[in-house]
Protein backbone atom coordinates (compact mmCIF):
# COMPACT_ATOMS: atom_id res chain seq x y z
CA UNK A 1 0.00 0.00 0.00
CA UNK A 2 1.04 3.42 -0.49
CA UNK A 3 2.10 5.73 2.53
CA UNK A 4 1.43 8.85 0.86
CA UNK A 5 -1.14 10.28 -1.76
CA UNK A 6 -0.26 13.44 -3.67
CA UNK A 7 -2.25 15.92 -4.62
CA UNK A 8 -1.94 19.19 -6.51
CA UNK A 9 -1.96 22.38 -4.84
CA UNK A 10 -2.73 25.74 -7.04
CA UNK A 11 -2.02 28.64 -4.08
CA UNK A 12 -2.08 32.51 -4.38
CA UNK A 13 -4.62 32.95 -6.64
CA UNK A 14 -6.17 36.30 -6.71
CA UNK A 15 -9.57 36.36 -4.50
CA UNK A 16 -11.25 38.78 -6.89
CA UNK A 17 -10.38 36.27 -9.87
CA UNK A 18 -12.24 33.20 -8.05
CA UNK A 19 -16.52 33.02 -8.27
CA UNK A 20 -18.27 34.52 -5.12
CA UNK A 21 -19.80 31.62 -4.27
CA UNK A 22 -16.45 29.51 -4.10
CA UNK A 23 -14.93 32.11 -1.56
CA UNK A 24 -18.65 33.15 0.41
CA UNK A 25 -16.59 31.97 3.30
CA UNK A 26 -14.59 35.19 3.36
CA UNK A 27 -17.01 37.04 5.67
CA UNK A 28 -13.61 39.16 7.10
CA UNK A 29 -12.70 40.30 3.89
CA UNK A 30 -8.57 40.26 5.22
CA UNK A 31 -8.07 37.59 2.79
CA UNK A 32 -6.56 38.62 -0.83
CA UNK A 33 -5.77 35.21 -1.88
CA UNK A 34 -6.58 31.70 -1.80
CA UNK A 35 -5.27 28.29 -2.15
CA UNK A 36 -7.35 25.18 -3.75
CA UNK A 37 -6.05 22.12 -4.92
CA UNK A 38 -6.71 20.92 -8.58
CA UNK A 39 -9.31 18.03 -9.84
CA UNK A 40 -8.44 15.35 -12.18
CA UNK A 41 -11.44 16.99 -13.57
CA UNK A 42 -9.23 20.37 -14.29
CA UNK A 43 -11.31 22.06 -11.47
CA UNK A 44 -9.91 24.30 -8.33
CA UNK A 45 -11.76 22.36 -5.24
CA UNK A 46 -11.68 22.47 -1.92
CA UNK A 47 -12.61 18.71 -1.40
CA UNK A 48 -9.48 16.55 -1.02
CA UNK A 49 -11.10 13.38 -2.10
CA UNK A 50 -11.68 15.20 -5.72
CA UNK A 51 -7.69 15.98 -5.65
CA UNK A 52 -5.94 12.55 -4.50
CA UNK A 53 -3.28 10.59 -6.90
CA UNK A 54 -1.27 7.51 -5.87
CA UNK A 55 2.19 8.83 -7.63
CA UNK A 56 3.90 11.88 -8.20
CA UNK A 57 4.64 11.28 -11.27
CA UNK A 58 0.93 11.18 -11.92
CA UNK A 59 0.09 14.12 -9.82
CA UNK A 60 3.11 16.28 -11.90
CA UNK A 61 1.80 14.59 -15.57
CA UNK A 62 -1.82 15.72 -14.82
CA UNK A 63 -0.31 19.43 -13.51
CA UNK A 64 1.60 19.60 -17.01
CA UNK A 65 -1.70 18.61 -18.75
CA UNK A 66 -4.16 20.99 -16.87
CA UNK A 67 -1.59 23.88 -16.82
CA UNK A 68 -2.49 25.88 -20.20
CA UNK A 69 -5.75 25.66 -19.23
CA UNK A 70 -5.12 26.89 -15.67
CA UNK A 71 -3.13 29.89 -17.55
CA UNK A 72 -6.06 30.87 -19.81
CA UNK A 73 -8.08 31.65 -17.09
CA UNK A 74 -8.19 34.83 -15.84
CA UNK A 75 -6.80 34.00 -11.87
CA UNK A 76 -3.44 36.38 -12.85
CA UNK A 77 -0.42 35.13 -11.39
CA UNK A 78 -0.51 32.04 -9.05
CA UNK A 79 1.49 29.06 -8.00
CA UNK A 80 1.31 25.48 -8.85
CA UNK A 81 2.81 22.46 -6.71
CA UNK A 82 2.85 18.96 -6.04
CA UNK A 83 2.25 18.20 -2.75
CA UNK A 84 1.85 15.22 -0.38
CA UNK A 85 0.16 14.18 2.52
CA UNK A 86 0.35 10.65 5.07
CA UNK A 87 -2.14 8.34 3.49
CA UNK A 88 -5.03 6.40 5.31
CA UNK A 89 -7.89 4.14 4.70
CA UNK A 90 -9.95 6.73 3.18
CA UNK A 91 -7.38 8.51 1.60
CA UNK A 92 -6.16 5.49 -0.78
CA UNK A 93 -9.39 4.77 -1.84
CA UNK A 94 -9.99 8.15 -3.36
CA UNK A 95 -6.73 8.35 -4.27
CA UNK A 96 -7.39 5.14 -6.32
CA UNK A 97 -10.45 5.80 -8.12
CA UNK A 98 -9.07 9.13 -8.97
CA UNK A 99 -5.93 7.49 -10.55
CA UNK A 100 -7.57 5.58 -12.56
CA UNK A 101 -10.05 8.33 -13.49
CA UNK A 102 -6.68 10.35 -14.61
CA UNK A 103 -4.62 7.88 -16.61
CA UNK A 104 -7.70 7.45 -18.45
CA UNK A 105 -7.97 11.03 -19.26
CA UNK A 106 -3.51 11.38 -19.88
CA UNK A 107 -3.94 7.91 -22.16
CA UNK A 108 -7.14 9.92 -24.26
CA UNK A 109 -4.96 12.62 -24.86
CA UNK A 110 -1.80 10.65 -26.27
CA UNK A 111 -4.43 9.57 -29.29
Amino acid sequence: MHDKVYFIEVSNIDKNAIRPQMRDWDCDHLISTMTFRLSVAGRLAYERSAAYLETRQLAEDLMIYWLPSLNARSYGDFNVAVKSETANAYKRRWCLKRSLEAKLLLKSKEH
